[in-house]
């Protein structure tokens, strides 16, 4: 019996898709390597450790500590704007709040208008001497 020629990658893959199509010829169905079904494996189940009582409570205060953390990422501002209008909000007109580990004031140019100054500095050295 002759054996087969050996064909490229391209040429199996041709004839594997006359195949599948059904417009291959015997000749061609008969060159063609058998394929071999693929066990499907499934995954061990792990049975869940045990933690003993005392550490349970660390347990639930590690997740409560990643959870308040994604809530503080969830609910930073986006922009310096959004920023500025919940640090008004929260603490008041005559304020500080921190922005991108920058300190800034809840003042606004109304206010230093009003008040008679020129300029944020001028009106922040007032407020500090009273």
């Amino acid at each position: 019996m002759a054996k087969a020629p050996v064909k490229s990658r391209a040429a199996r893959k041709r004839t594997a898709t006359k195949i599948a199509r059904g417009a291959a010829t015997r000749e061609q169905k008969k060159a063609m390597p058998k394929k071999t079904s693929a066990k499907k494996t499934t995954p061990k189940k792990t049975s869940a450790k045990k933690i003993p009582k005392g550490k349970i409570g660390l347990a639930v205060a590690g997740i409560g500590t990643v959870l308040a953390g994604a809530n503080a990422l969830r609910n930073k501002p986006k922009s310096f704007g959004e920023a500025f209008k919940k640090a008004r909000k929260n603490k008041g007109p005559n304020s500080t709040f921190t922005y991108q580990g920058k300190k800034y004031s809840t003042v606004t140019k109304d206010q230093i208008k009003k008040a008679g100054f020129t300029n944020l500095r001028d009106y922040l050295n007032s407020k500090k001497k009273k």
